[in-house]
């Protein structure tokens, strides 16, 4: 998880508010791309990674799995 985050709990919100928080400060990290692509891979289900929320990396991987197939 995020190592320049002081409260890391941001990262595990579920409202808005609270995962707007942890995304902005994805934003400025140069470890964002890396961080998204772990998480889908390992399938996270929870928290924000790399950017992302659950729904968002629920969203990129089923697109993956369509583009794949065609």
């Amino acid at each position: 998880k995020c190592k320049t985050a002081e409260d890391k709990t941001v990262f595990y919100s579920v409202n808005f508010v609270g995962q707007a928080k942890a995304v902005a400060i994805c934003r400025g990290c140069p470890m964002i791309a890396a961080c998204k692509e772990y998480a889908l891979h390992m399938r996270e289900e929870y928290g924000v990674w790399g950017g992302t929320t659950p729904k968002q990396r629920r969203k990129i991987l089923k697109q993956r799995k369509k583009a794949s197939l065609t």
